[in-house]
């Protein structure tokens, strides 16, 4: 049997290796590879990339690992969708963002029908050398609440009190639950309209509302 997984959110995996004994140092086309029995793992930091490959048997895993390379260039899963839902929703994403930090997803499902009220766009936000990561989503809502500020308190989840404050000239809530931080706004009102939500543990609520601020519709 041959296993071999591909990381790429690299994170301290490949990095750190406490407790699992001496691993055998090794070349793997020109990046650093860590060797234990029938286990053999390398990175690629500039892509921020971990491989892993186990095997059984009389195996050579460093012919095996040479041989990792790109295949052919497939298509994006429901990228159909993802269309359609930035042409009914707009394109909105976060403009100014820390350094090294790229957008790394993108998914979005649209309307369909007459019935249908729920649609969507999600982004994902990640830096590969310290994995940080902000997660950032604009969806429909449908409600049978009564003021704008039950709305928000839809938007995000803790045990905090959260902060109702104005964000982009909408109405807008903050929370910092712990090192969970969270900010929403909603277009619309108490009924129906479009939230806006982010949410990232590694930023707070003022480096989250910076980020909240430069959202654009491209």
């Amino acid at each position: 049997m041959i296993s071999y997984t591909l990381y790429f959110r690299l994170g301290q995996y490949g990095r750190e290796f406490e407790g699992s004994g001496e691993p055998e140092v090794v070349s793997i086309n020109g990046h650093t590879g860590y060797k234990t029995g029938n286990s053999l793992l390398w990175t690629d930091e500039e892509l921020g990339f971990a491989y892993d490959l186990h095997v059984t048997g009389d195996v050579d895993l460093i012919a095996l690992a040479q041989s990792v390379a790109p295949g052919p260039e497939l298509p994006i899963t429901n990228n159909d969708f993802t269309t359609k839902a930035l042409e009914q929703l707009g394109d909105y994403s976060i403009t100014v963002l820390p350094d090294n930090m790229v957008e790394d997803g993108l998914t979005g499902a649209p309307l369909e029908g007459e019935d249908d009220w729920y649609s969507y766009v999600r982004r994902w936000y990640y830096d590969k050398t310290n994995n940080d990561q902000v997660y950032f989503t604009y969806e429909t809502y449908l409600t049978d609440c009564t003021t704008e500020e039950e709305v928000l308190r839809l938007f995000v989840s803790g045990m905090t009190e959260p902060e109702f404050v104005t964000i982009n000239g909408y109405p807008g809530i903050t929370m910092q639950d712990g090192n969970r931080a969270y900010v929403a706004w909603m277009d619309g009102d108490a009924k129906k309209g479009v939230s806006f939500q982010m949410f990232s543990e590694q930023f707070t609520v003022d480096e989250l509302l910076k980020m909240a601020e430069s959202v654009q519709n491209q």
